[in-house]
C-alpha cells in the first residue's frame, strides 16, 4: 500500500456562509427569498453567512433543495471550517502560553481587545494578532502612551 508523502493542507478554510453567498448570487436569489424558500428565518441565514451560527443537517438539506448542492457537501464545508477555526484558536492559545513574558496575562485593556478581536475573527491566521498588537502599540506610542503592558504583578 502506498502512502501519500505530499498532502495538501491549506492554511485557510472558507465558511459555508461564504459559499452560500456565492451560490445565492449565481442563482440570483435575494437573501429574504432564500430564507423563505428554505423555511428558515432571515436571522438564521444571516448568522450562518457571518459564521456565527453552525450549519446543522436539517438546514443543509434545505440548502440542497433550494440550491441543488448536496447536503453532504454543505456539512463537509461546515466541518472543515469549524475544525480549522479550532486549530487556529489552539495555536493562538499555545502562542500566548509559550510567550516568554506571559503576555497573554499582562495585556492592557486596549491590547486585550485587539487580541480578542483577532481570536474571534473567522479565517484570521493565528499569526495575525501579534501584528495587530504591534500596530496598536505603535499607535499608543505615537499618542504618548507609556506602554502597552501592565506593570508586572
Amino acid at each position: 500500500m502506498a502512502t501519500a508523502t505530499n498532502q495538501f493542507s491549506p492554511d485557510h478554510a472558507v465558511s459555508p456562509g461564504w459559499v452560500l453567498e456565492e451560490r445565492r448570487e449565481v442563482e440570483g436569489i435575494s437573501h429574504a427569498e432564500f430564507a423563505h424558500r428554505c423555511g428558515r428565518s432571515s436571522k438564521l441565514i444571516s448568522e450562518i453567512t457571518s459564521g456565527k451560527a453552525s450549519l446543522d443537517p436539517g438546514t443543509a438539506r434545505q440548502f440542497e433543495k433550494v440550491l441543488g448542492v448536496d447536503a453532504g457537501i454543505w456539512l463537509g464545508i461546515e466541518f472543515e471550517y469549524r475544525l480549522h477555526r479550532a486549530q487556529e484558536a489552539a495555536a493562538s492559545a499555545e502562542w500566548v502560553k509559550a510567550s516568554p513574558s506571559g503576555i497573554g496575562h499582562r495585556l492592557c485593556r486596549s491590547c486585550w481587545r485587539s487580541f480578542e478581536w483577532a481570536q474571534s475573527t473567522p479565517g484570521l491566521p493565528a499569526t495575525a494578532w501579534p501584528r495587530r498588537l504591534a500596530a496598536t502599540r505603535r499607535i499608543r506610542e505615537q499618542r504618548g502612551c507609556a506602554g502597552y503592558l501592565h506593570p508586572a504583578r
